[in-house]
C-alpha cells in the first residue's frame, strides 16, 4: 500500500516490482491519494503488467 497526502507519482521499490512481476494477477497495488483532505483509493491488479518502471 502506498499513501500520499495529495496527488502525485508513486514508485515501487525494486523488491515490490520483482514481486509484482512474479505474482502477476495475484499482486495488487493499493494507493490512497489525498489522505489529508478527501481520501481516494486506487487498486491496481498486476501493476508490473500495466505500468512502466
Amino acid at each position: 500500500m502506498k499513501a500520499r497526502s495529495g496527488e502525485g507519482k508513486v514508485a515501487l521499490t525494486p523488491n515490490e516490482w520483482f514481486k509484482a512481476k512474479r505474482f502477476k494477477g495475484q499482486y495488487y497495488l493499493h494507493i490512497i491519494a489525498n489522505t489529508a483532505t478527501d481520501p481516494t483509493l486506487y487498486i491496481i491488479q498486476n501493476p508490473a503488467g500495466k505500468l512502466t518502471p
